[in-house]
């Protein structure tokens, strides 16, 4: 059986200050290896949002369904809210919650918002209570051209702002999932 070679692909605390192609190849490869032996979907969700969370420096990373109008959290890593677990059993609310970013993800696009003006900033901001929110960026998962889920990010006041390069990285990597 052929076996990838094994990509590493150099993630940094902040993520990194500009992507390349090479560099965004090589995080889209390293995400394909650490997921290549998993067969459970939480697993392969966990494992997936530890890899992303490091790769793009991000404080707190939740990968989730989005099925019949609604979302369903599968997964939370990192830095958590109060009110967050790392796998939350019955996380399941209406895609009408985030009208804005629900919209932008169901157009196959990304999100990312550094401003508290910003409506999807608004909506993040709401849902995790955070009064030290910086940045969100999300992305989604798309599988047949239907977009089955997201994957959402965010960083706190002390890190900086998600970049439309961290953003595009993101595509890429949520397209793994």
């Amino acid at each position: 059986m052929w076996k990838r070679k094994p990509v590493r692909a150099k993630p940094s605390p902040g993520g990194h200050q500009g992507w390349s192609d090479r560099s965004r190849h090589d995080a889209v490869e390293a995400l394909r290896n650490a997921l290549s032996g998993h067969r459970q979907l939480l697993v392969i969700a966990e494992s997936g949002a530890e890899m992303m969370r490091e790769l793009l420096g991000a404080r707190s990373v939740t990968v989730s369904t989005l099925t019949e109008g609604h979302y369903q959290d599968l997964v939370n890593v990192g830095q958590l809210g109060q009110r967050d677990v790392r796998f939350p059993r019955d996380d399941v609310y209406m895609e009408d919650l985030y009208p804005v970013a629900t919209q932008l993800l169901q157009l196959g696009k990304g999100y990312r918002s550094a401003s508290r003006d910003d409506l999807v900033f608004q909506e993040m901001q709401r849902d995790t209570g955070e009064e030290d929110l910086g940045s969100v960026m999300g992305a989604p998962m798309v599988s047949g051209g239907i977009v089955r889920g997201e994957v959402s990010m965010r960083r706190g006041l002390d890190q900086r702002p998600f970049t439309p390069e961290d953003l595009q990285v993101l595509q890429d990597l949520a397209t793994v999932l």
